[in-house]
């Protein structure tokens, strides 16, 4: 995908102001993701990502359970607030009001607010285990108002783990 593309697709979800580049972000191995860089100081960066349609079939159930999650987590943390930095993500909306876009070829693409950070792809110290364990248990704690029927299984099967095991 061409650079004019992705600078294309960026400017479908409405960003505060000009995209200067598109640049590809992170290690994972399953989206392709993003960062848009905009040319204020006060403009947020977001991330834009690529579905990866082979693994997740059905975007609306995908976007629908993350608009459910940071919902739910920013509603808990303002009636609780933490007594440190915990920060949300939130959907950027595509220009029809939707949480993703599907462009001409059929890939869905979606934009998240960007948090600045440190981002490690492998535990290295007690510290980082530590903090991962903190970081699961209070997304726990963030979305345990969430009715399990409320989410959608995007990937069935995929919790079920003797089947990883046999």
């Amino acid at each position: 995908m061409e650079a004019s593309d992705r600078l294309a697709i960026a400017a479908q979800f409405k960003p505060q102001g000009t995209i200067l580049a598109v640049e590809p972000f992170g290690s994972g191995n399953v989206n392709d993701t993003f960062l848009v860089r905009l040319d204020t100081p006060t403009a947020d960066q977001f991330i834009l990502q690529r579905l990866n349609g082979q693994v997740f079939p059905d975007p609306a159930a995908v976007m629908g359970n993350i608009r459910r999650c940071t919902e739910a987590m920013a509603a808990a943390l303002q009636r609780n607030p933490l007594d440190r930095r915990w920060e949300v993500p939130y959907l950027l909306p595509h220009d029809s009001g939707a949480d993703f876009y599907t462009d001409g070829e059929g890939q869905v693409w979606r934009a998240i607010a960007f948090i600045a950070g440190t981002a490690i792809d492998q535990i290295t110290t007690p510290q980082q285990a530590a903090e991962l364990g903190y970081g699961l248990g209070q997304f726990q704690r963030l979305i345990q108002q969430i009715p399990p029927q409320d989410l959608a299984d995007t990937l069935p099967g995929f919790h079920i783990t003797p089947r990883y095991l046999a």
